[in-house]
């Protein structure tokens, strides 16, 4: 990166109160002392998303677990009951499987708990809801019922999904990266960088080196407002300084007290307010002394550090090579890294079917890392493409070559920038909407993908400066 280098629509009568719904009950407060016949049945809750947004697909997921002495219709005392959802053994041979009664789905209306919907139960116990997000902002408290037992409730929250277009090359969502270097004597304009199209921006918001994170500092608090304020989706990256000592305690030492003060200016800026996308760690150098053992250690270290600290993980930001030559290559450390967003450096046209992401520019070799796919392709999820972005199309100064006039036409054209035109990170999003806003309410989860074996990677790409 230039651091120099951005239904549930449960049923709307029921939502709206405007049709009884098919069954009611009153509130009920778990019992203090419930019946020993309630233990025998247990309403296991694999899935429950917490967000949804307006319009989505969704599944709610678990199972009907019976202990011996009940029968599978049997309808015991009420007693909530809900856990994580363990291994199921197989019934015994000879065992008839059980007959189920159906399970339900009630939701909190006012005061009554009022019934939704119903679904078969599977053989081995297993039952699923899916539901489609209302079209408005609401708030869902729901449980599940089987027979007289029920779930303890939980809550299932419906959130708009914000206006970007996927205006981008190759079909994508849009977005740059800025730092100080995208500044001058004028100011950004961020609401021209909107009607450009652009859904996401990266902002510098912390550097390891104290005297350049003194200058990040101001720049993100005005950056991160004026961003927002546009609609725009922010993003904060720190840009890591890994210590020259390849000693363990000085490796975690660095990376603890780098993540505290990428912690602390999250905060500064607001936290996760529910338009800032994952903090990223910019990790793109190390001193030539470092091992890849080392760090490695450093990384995975602050990826933990600000994990514990805010609940989410963090984005990785670097290039092919360095992914592919600075880590250690064990399944445990691929495993850990891949939990995390990748955002790839790869210099490209994302309009071009023919490049790949991550893969060799010439196809000879393979830059394989914790992101590498079976087919040599990575599995990223932003990728800045280009350093030489059209700043007049992004709202931001510029200045023509000395001696030269600014274009007629050209608004943020200026003689006193002295910044060219060509210097801006263009980035885009492997995504939809949907995907891009599930990564700012922090439901977003990495899928599982194979491991790959290594082989020989190409020569190094420069490494940008911070």
């Amino acid at each position: 990166m230039q651091g120099k280098l951005p239904k549930f629509l449960l049923v709307a009568a029921v939502l709206v109160g405007l049709v009884a719904p098919a069954t009611a009950e009153p509130v009920s407060s778990p019992s203090p002392s419930a019946s020993p016949a309630a233990s025998n049945v247990k309403i296991l809750l694999a899935l429950k998303p917490r967000l949804v947004f307006t319009g989505q697909t969704y599944k709610i997921t678990g199972r009907i677990r019976l202990t011996s002495g009940i029968s599978a219709s049997a309808s015991p005392s009420t007693s909530p009951d809900i856990s994580a959802v363990p291994s199921v053994s197989p019934t015994s041979s000879g065992t008839p499987a059980p007959k189920y009664l159906p399970v339900k789905l009630q939701q909190l209306v006012g005061y009554k708990w009022m019934h939704v919907l119903s679904a078969k139960v599977a053989k081995k116990g297993s039952w699923s809801f899916t539901l489609v997000a209302p079209p408005q902002r609401t708030y869902q408290t729901l449980r599940i019922v089987y027979g007289k037992n029920f779930s303890r409730q939980f809550d299932v929250r419906t959130t708009p999904l914000p206006a970007i277009a996927v205006s981008g090359p190759g079909a994508r969502i849009s977005g740059v990266d800025i730092s100080r270097w995208q500044h001058s004597i004028l100011p950004i304009d961020f609401r021209q960088m909107a009607r450009s199209g652009v859904g996401f921006v990266f902002i510098k918001g912390s550097d390891g080196d104290l005297s350049d994170d003194e200058i990040t500092r101001s720049y993100a608090i005005t950056d991160s407002k004026a961003v927002k304020a546009a609609g725009i989706y922010a993003g904060y990256y720190h840009f890591a300084r890994v210590p020259r000592s390849n000693a363990r305690a000085t490796v975690i030492a660095s990376a603890q007290k780098q993540a505290k003060q990428a912690q602390a200016r999250l905060a500064e800026l607001g936290g996760y307010d529910g338009q800032t996308l994952p903090y990223v760690l910019d990790i793109e150098s190390a001193p030539k002394t470092s091992t890849d053992a080392s760090i490695t250690l450093w990384t995975t270290t602050w990826l933990e550090n600000m994990y514990q600290a805010t609940g989410r993980r963090s984005i990785v930001y670097s290039y092919r090579y360095f992914l592919a030559n600075k880590f250690l290559t064990d399944g445990a450390t691929k495993s850990y890294l891949r939990k995390h967003a990748l955002w790839l450096a790869h210099p490209g046209n994302p309009g071009n079917p023919n490049l790949i992401p991550g893969k060799s520019d010439s196809g000879v070799g393979c830059y394989v890392s914790a992101w590498t796919l079976a087919d040599c392709t990575a599995l990223w999820s932003f990728w800045q493409y280009t350093s030489r972005g059209d700043r007049e199309l992004y709202g931001i100064p510029w200045s023509p070559k000395s001696g030269t006039p600014c274009p007629t036409k050209a608004k943020y054209c200026s003689p006193d920038v002295k910044q060219s035109r060509k210097h801006l990170d263009l980035n885009v999003f492997n995504g939809s909407v949907l995907d891009l806003a599930a990564l700012v309410e922090g439901t977003w989860i990495q899928a599982t993908k194979p491991d790959t074996t290594p082989s020989p990677s190409p020569s190094p790409n420069p490494t940008p400066t911070p």
